[in-house]
């Protein structure tokens, strides 16, 4: 008897559980808010013709920052508007395979600005996502605050993650990818030039939803 009176109630402290949960409680729907930072590696490379090199190469790590906007679409699936970026802040540079000085206070940034599809596995909240738009890449001095910057070219990312849920809406996690984005140089007189990078990063996701 004690156990059948044990079982009713924890069959009633269930249901009452589930019943209590709010609208929308820990599922993905509605609007889509993702903001995450984390540090991103890989090499900016600059091609160069009637210059004084012809290759030079930014690496060290640096700080990679995403916004992401947008809203559910279907059941688990969102499509959002995405900024993706990354700076290196006084990179180690070299120009045809020499090493040069490191310029102090010097930033070399590459940025993706474009639209992302990301699909959660659910009960899980694992995620899957990929971003593609347009791609840029800008070299500040900032003592002085001159700043040159490319035209825009192509960038693509793709990341996968887990979030865990710490609040009805909002959620914390971890996600890892590869990005590549490439662009023109604006040309001045003979000169020429083109920059890509192929970078890879960690990112602590804040998620809502």
């Amino acid at each position: 008897m004690k156990k059948i009176i044990f079982l009713l109630m924890m069959l009633s402290v269930t249901v009452y559980a589930q019943e209590s949960e709010p609208p929308g409680f820990h599922t993905h729907d509605g609007f889509y808010l993702s903001m995450n930072i984390g540090p991103g590696f890989g090499k900016i490379n600059w091609e160069a013709t009637n210059f004084s090199f012809k290759k030079a190469e930014f690496g060290g790590t640096g700080g990679q920052f995403e916004f992401r906007i947008g809203g559910v679409v279907a059941e688990n699936f969102i499509l959002s508007f995405d900024v993706l970026g990354r700076s290196i802040l006084n990179p180690d540079m070299t120009q045809d395979g020499r090493a040069t000085a490191t310029i102090n206070n010097l930033s070399v940034s590459d940025v993706i600005i474009g639209g992302g599809l990301t699909y959660y596995f659910m009960p899980a909240n694992i995620f899957v996502s990929g971003s593609a738009g347009l791609g840029s890449f800008s070299i500040k001095f900032e003592n002085s605050g001159s700043t040159g910057s490319t035209k825009q070219g192509l960038g693509f990312q793709f990341k996968a993650g887990k979030e865990w849920w710490i609040s009805t809406e909002w959620a914390f996690g971890i996600s890892a990818g590869i990005a590549y984005v490439s662009a023109d140089d604006k040309p001045v007189s003979n000169y020429t030039g083109k920059f890509s990078t192929t970078r890879f990063f960690v990112l602590f996701n804040t998620t809502f939803n």
